[in-house]
């Protein structure tokens, strides 16, 4: 995964909120372009979060928030996207002539979400820190969502039963971006503590 760049990370190293009363939520959400959260419990403060702006080499689909309520909850409310469906042939006439052509689908969805509209839904923890809520495929959630299914959870306290032996590195993946993200605040220093709680993992 590329590194970013001092534009795409600035609002991380500005931001307000510390371990000690804040809680930073990150995951993948690969084959989106844009991915928006909206904070939906009444409780707590109105809020949107955007995530970090990717470059267009990057389709690791790395998600990262600024520093939000703990006990909160986060609903996406736009996501955009894309993925190459398959392919398709069959006669096209050229000059006169029939060929075989063969074209390539693209599968494109720019989806905004209300709040009746709840298919991706993130319980923010009661306790400060950082939370990993997995990993997800941007046409999975769209395929779900489509259906009217909410699509299923599977964060750090669960994430080995969708990914296996795998789903250590998920988080370790995540907490290695967040750390550049994060570079010289306390959420850097947390980052490096959590990593180090998995030593066979492999750091990007």
């Amino acid at each position: 995964m590329p590194d970013f760049s001092e534009k795409q990370i600035a609002k991380f190293q500005s931001a307000q909120g510390t371990p000690k009363d804040s809680v930073v939520f990150y995951g993948f959400l690969p084959m989106n372009d844009i991915v928006k959260f909206k904070q939906i419990d009444k409780k707590y403060p109105a809020d949107e979060q955007d995530g970090i702006k990717l470059s267009l080499t990057d389709n690791s689909g790395f998600w990262l928030s600024t520093p939000v309520e703990p006990g909160s909850t986060y609903m996406i409310s736009y996501m955009k996207g894309s993925v190459q469906g398959g392919m398709t042939t069959g006669p096209e006439s050229f000059g006169g002539q029939m060929r075989q052509v063969t074209r390539f689908n693209t599968n494109v969805w720019d989806q905004e979400f209300s709040e009746n509209m709840q298919y991706f839904v993130i319980k923010i923890p009661k306790e400060p820190g950082l939370y990993c809520f997995g990993q997800y495929m941007g046409s999975e959630i769209m395929v779900n969502a489509q259906a009217g299914n909410p699509t299923k959870i599977y964060d750090q306290r669960n994430i080995k039963e969708k990914w296996g032996k795998n789903g250590n590195q998920v988080i370790v993946n995540g907490l290695s971006q967040l750390i550049k993200a994060y570079k010289g605040t306390e959420w850097e220093t947390l980052a490096l503590k959590e990593i180090d709680k998995y030593p066979e993992c492999k750091r990007l």
